[in-house]
């Protein structure tokens, strides 16, 4: 039977989609187990799929010191080592968090087949916008989250930097995506100064014109800093 959980770990996920029982321990994870929680936490750390467990923004004093485990930048080593394949912290994956719907909306923006444990047949979310206001509407088609789920500062900042940027390429279409993370409107009104630039980078590139994706720019920095983020 599948599960119906409305949010599961990093680490069950991983264990669960390859087949594998996450409670059963290991010294030394399998292989798909391992390239689960590789692209899963790349995803997170990008901001492909937004972890409720994990924010992409930075933490600060007014925040409290309990709170800091909630800021991906408290793990910034154990993901960059998960990314990487050198070492997969227990302590992170269990602690990373995905929300079904979220799973469900990056596997359909990859064209990956839904995980058969999580989604039972009949189940979904389906997203609109509101004409007149431009507002996210959510709805559900199956019971177990009917009333649908509440939609995090990141989601609507991802949202409103990427619908500004679609504007600004409509009138200016050979602008790069490194410019248009710059650009002055969508840090001051899509909300984006709270993020990384490999964040917001992440976001518009899923609605960048294609011809401005195949741009070739200058080679990437290695990872570290505000930039993996």
């Amino acid at each position: 039977m599948a599960i119906l959980s409305g949010e599961l770990s990093v680490w069950e996920i991983s264990h669960r989609w390859a087949g594998y029982d996450p409670d059963t321990y290991r010294i030394r994870l399998p292989l798909p187990v391992r390239d689960n929680c590789r692209i899963l936490i790349d995803a997170i750390s990008n901001g492909e799929i937004e972890s409720p467990t994990l924010r992409l923004d930075k933490w600060s004093p007014e925040d409290g010191d309990d709170m800091r485990k909630y800021f991906i930048r408290y793990y910034m080593d154990d993901v960059y080592a998960c990314i990487w394949g050198k070492k997969f912290s227990r302590v992170l994956l269990k602690h990373a968090s995905i929300e079904r719907y979220e799973m469900k909306q990056w596997c359909e923006l990859h064209s990956i087949p839904l995980p058969e444990f999580w989604f039972p047949s009949g189940w979904g979310y389906s997203y609109n916008w509101k004409g007149r206001d431009g507002e996210l509407e959510v709805s559900s088609s199956a019971s177990p989250d009917a009333d649908g789920p509440a939609i995090r500062p990141s989601t609507m900042a991802k949202v409103a930097c990427q619908q500004i940027a679609q504007t600004v390429w409509k009138e200016q279409p050979s602008m790069t995506i490194a410019d248009m993370v710059k650009h002055p409107i969508v840090q001051q009104y899509g909300g984006a100064a709270p993020y990384g630039p490999a964040t917001i980078r992440a976001w518009l590139s899923q609605v960048a014109p294609t011809d401005v994706k195949n741009k070739r720019g200058r080679p990437r920095k290695k990872m570290g800093g505000d930039d993996a983020i």
